[in-house]
């Protein structure tokens, strides 16, 4: 499912009147699309005290979220703030939601703040192929350097995996294999006076259970061994 989520906001207020309502900043979290067994990127949370009196809190979190940072523990003084991040870690190809509550207590009296939790387990990150060739148009013999890139959100990038270069023309046909290091294969090859035409290039990535496969968009090469 890649379409996005639209989430209400939902802040949950309990307590005594004479404790003042503190903040949680942001109040909903939507984390989109995680691969099944992966662990997104951690995003904050800001708890904020805006009342008179130093604050006891504590954290409760439900659904399949974590909270793998939390500088919330040592209490929070008077018009101060503290930090939390929450990562989230789907198990299954669906909709997840669930709730981070801050409970806090100035020692005599309790209150409570929420921020509501989204995420959806995905098949795997979604992911961009491109293709640049220098030079494009030359005269053969000449050498010429196909760099091919994948890259994904959150700064994720495919290493040690297979990308492949097609093209339509120029003598050769199918796939050819090369392995990605850091979402980047260079490849610097010489084509030889006998090869000439114009041609369509591109490259496909295949993906795997952490990414999604895409393909580039197709590159002019020309070549030609008359010039």
């Amino acid at each position: 499912m890649k379409s996005s989520l639209i989430l209400a906001v939902m802040v949950l207020l309990s307590g005594p009147v004479n404790l003042c309502a503190q903040i949680a900043d942001p109040t909903s979290i939507n984390f989109g699309g995680v691969p099944v067994g992966f662990t997104s990127k951690a995003l904050n949370v800001t708890f904020k005290n805006t009342g008179s009196t130093s604050l006891t809190v504590t954290e409760s979190i439900t659904g399949p979220f974590a909270l793998p940072v939390n500088k919330c523990g040592r209490g929070v003084k008077p018009q101060t703030h503290c930090n939390v991040e929450v990562t989230y870690t789907p198990e299954a190809l669906q909709v997840d939601t669930g709730t981070l509550t801050f409970n806090y207590s100035d020692g005599q009296a309790q209150g409570s703040v929420s921020v509501s939790l989204t995420g959806y387990g995905d098949s795997g990150y979604p992911t961009k192929s491109s293709l640049k060739i220098y030079p494009n148009s030359v005269c053969t013999p000449a050498q010429i350097t196909f760099t091919m890139k994948v890259s994904s959100k959150d700064g994720k990038i495919p290493d040690g995996e297979q990308v492949f270069v097609s093209c339509d023309s120029v003598g050769w046909r199918g796939q050819m294999p090369f392995t990605l290091t850091n979402g980047e294969a260079i490849w610097t090859s010489e084509w030889y006076g006998n090869t000439h035409g114009a041609a369509k290039c591109w490259i496909n990535y295949d993906g795997d259970t952490e990414f999604a496969p895409s393909q580039s968009s197709e590159k002019n090469l020309n070549l030609d061994d008359q010039c």
